[in-house]
């Protein structure tokens, strides 16, 4: 799955701060799919301007994330509808994995 560099920035806000061991190990290995490299950072130049915060855009990432993870990706896309949390900034993630389809095999 590709995710965009405005998705891997938004993702880890969108997960559970809390919860049983197996949740937060789940949450850590998505975490740690997304985030940047140290060269990936030096080259977002993440910064204010204006009162937002902007970055310079690096190309999308592919991950595969494991069907136990995209099933935690979903049910934390649900929680932030049902807790009224989607906003402009998020909606893009949430859409991605709202809907997203996990295969059962």
């Amino acid at each position: 799955m590709l995710i965009a560099t405005k998705e891997r920035l938004v993702l880890p806000n969108m997960l559970p701060k809390k919860g049983k061991e197996t949740e937060q190990i789940i949450v850590r290995s998505i975490v740690d799919k997304v985030k940047f490299s140290d060269k990936e950072q030096a080259t977002l130049d993440i910064r204010e301007e204006k009162g937002r915060v902007v970055w310079n855009d690096l190309p999308s990432k592919e991950v595969e994330f494991s069907e136990i993870e995209l099933s935690l990706l979903q049910k934390a896309a649900r929680t932030l509808d049902e807790n009224g949390e989607v906003d402009q900034d998020n909606l893009d993630v949430y859409m991605k994995f709202r809907y997203y389809n996990v295969k059962k095999e």
